[in-house]
């Protein structure tokens, strides 16, 4: 691997409401705040595990699309995900095999904002689930 100044991975998440996208963010999908803050501050938050990854509540008068999940989060058991956020009354699409062991599922931000749930499972673990 080849030396490179990028120090970290920056996505950036326009939302008009930080403190409720912070309140669901940190709740709902248990990314962490770091207690870091950029400019006007914009809270930072750790997908955990990820060590380089954050994820930034911007508030800019930008949107970032909602017609597809553009902040795409890797879990190791894609059915208990799903369960645990619908039992919460979040609003999921239901799990779709897209190809081979890759399985998602969409969940949507309190803003409208798709976020797409994703594993690569054992294909006879997850029998029911076809697209």
């Amino acid at each position: 691997m080849r030396n490179t100044p990028i120090l970290e991975t920056i996505f950036w998440q326009h939302v008009r409401s930080p403190d409720r996208a912070l309140d669901w963010y940190t709740g709902v999908l248990g990314l962490r705040d770091t207690g870091r803050r950029i400019g006007d501050g914009t809270p930072v938050l750790e997908v955990p595990g990820q060590g380089a990854m954050a994820v930034a509540l911007t508030v800019t008068g930008l949107e970032n699309p909602k017609t597809h999940g553009i902040l795409d989060l890797r879990t190791s058991d894609i059915d208990e995900a799903h369960r645990v956020l619908t039992s919460r009354g979040e609003n999921v699409t239901p799990i779709d095999n897209i190809f081979d062991n890759y399985y998602e599922f969409h969940v949507t931000d309190p803003e409208g904002h798709m976020i797409k749930i994703h594993s690569f499972a054992d294909t006879g673990s997850l029998g029911g689930h076809r697209r």
